[in-house]
């Protein structure tokens, strides 16, 4: 009885068709129970590759549609998978023989990525050093990293600035960028780096992330003006449904964007 009240009271999204009710933005990647195989310069198992690749090749898609090459990449809430996936994507879109610079946008809390301890974009944003001084080559051949550098005390001001809108300009003329950007329930930033993107894809966690949660993440990018590109999920054990979702996955982003 315990067990079934749990599953009751469970709001939690559970796989790719929870999303699909939850919003009208197309699932453009599920991603495994396990993400630690994801990170910068490992080579994750061929199952979980090929997930990768699916994801890549839908968000490549989606972003055809626009002019910009940047993706800001977010969540609803925070352990939700967006640094991971970042991380991932960026590193797959290289090794496909795309130009790529992984950008530390959470200039609040700074992840993996972004932690350097070493001076990135919050230092180039307020003039306190090049940008040829910060980028850091990946360990894959094309990617590029620039780390969040220090925590400033006026992150939305900085993101929302014409420095970053002018840095972004200047990255994406030959480069796709992947901006791992706070929780935007959480923060405006997300919001704020998405005026200057191609698009915004969201990262939900399968048992963690409420239906509830995605839309109020979705209605925020939305009203900030900024464009959805669609979904990840994360967290998934059923990895042969995640698979034939994500083959379908760009027939739902082109209804989508008709």
């Amino acid at each position: 009885v315990w067990i079934l009240v749990q599953e009751l009271l469970d709001k939690s999204l559970k796989g790719p068709e929870d999303v699909r009710k939850a919003l009208s933005a197309p699932v453009l990647g599920v991603l495994p129970k396990d993400p630690s195989p994801l990170r910068l310069g490992r080579s994750a198992q061929t199952e979980v590759e090929e997930r990768l690749r699916a994801a890549r090749t839908n968000v490549l898609h989606a972003l055809s549609h626009g002019a910009r090459q940047v993706v800001v990449v977010t969540s609803a809430g925070p352990r939700e998978g967006a640094s991971t996936t970042a991380a991932g994507l960026a590193r797959v879109l290289a090794l496909s023989g795309h130009r790529v610079v992984l950008v530390g946008g959470d200039l609040r809390s700074p992840s993996a990525v972004g932690a350097s301890g070493a001076p990135g974009l919050a230092e180039v944003l307020v003039g306190t050093a090049r940008l040829s001084q910060v980028l850091v080559e990946g360990e894959v051949p094309g990617l590029e990293l620039l780390p969040a550098g220090d925590m400033p005390g006026n992150p939305s001001e900085l993101l929302g600035g014409r420095n970053m809108s002018d840095l972004l300009h200047h990255l994406a003329a030959d480069r796709i960028v992947i901006i791992d950007a706070p929780p935007v329930c959480r923060f405006t930033d997300a919001v704020v780096l998405a005026e200057y993107a191609g698009g915004v894809l969201l990262v939900a966690r399968a048992g963690r992330t409420s239906a509830e949660d995605l839309r109020e993440a979705a209605l925020a990018v939305g009203q900030g003006g900024g464009h959805m590109l669609g979904v990840v999920l994360t967290n998934v054990s059923d990895l042969g449904r995640g698979s034939r979702s994500a083959q379908t996955a760009v027939t739902h982003a082109e209804s989508a964007t008709v």
